[in-house]
């Protein structure tokens, strides 16, 4: 039961330093609903037995591949599909693969986008805290990261905070 508690805490920290940081980007509705997926059972427990059970390895270098800890694993990865698959903040919602393997990567919306920063800013000061800043997450991860030209601009100038990015008029609909 203490893994449920200490991974709402967890969410809620999380959701807390999202909703700050959409707030300061004019993005109120994402600020409120922010990854309430996360609450549903499919997802909640999964991750909650992951993170804060025994389903993480005890060294960073290791990998789970078999027995209890394996099957913890893969409800969690089948949790965050799910999770991915029902918020269009996540660049992988945006990626489409076609029959021969080549993914098509779209361009998210600015909403979507301003709310991924502000995600990534989130979980960053959740995770490592209240000082800790996306943009060094995203330096070490930028080439990971499958996005379309216009979003990956984008989301650098949010990260960057320049000014013609925020309350410019560019928004979509």
């Amino acid at each position: 039961m203490r893994q449920y508690w200490r991974y709402f805490l967890y969410l809620m920290r999380h959701k807390w330093y999202v909703g700050i940081e959409c707030f300061k980007r004019g993005e109120l509705i994402a600020a409120l609903f922010h990854d309430m997926s996360k609450f549903l059972p499919d997802e909640f427990v999964p991750y909650a037995r992951f993170f804060y059970g025994k389903g993480q390895p005890k060294n960073r270098g290791d990998t789970i591949q078999s027995g209890e800890n394996a099957e913890l694993k893969l409800a969690m990865e089948e949790a965050w599909l799910r999770h991915i698959h029902r918020n269009k903040h996540h660049w992988q919602y945006w990626i489409s693969v076609e029959a021969n393997g080549k993914l098509q990567v779209f361009d998210m919306p600015y909403d979507y986008i301003a709310e991924m920063v502000c995600d990534w800013e989130g979980a960053s000061k959740a995770l490592r805290g209240p000082k800790a800043k996306a943009i060094d997450w995203y330096n070490r991860q930028r080439e990971t990261l499958v996005l379309s030209g216009r979003t990956r601009v984008l989301a650098e100038n949010i990260l960057e905070c320049k000014e013609e990015t925020i309350g410019s008029g560019q928004r979509e609909v």
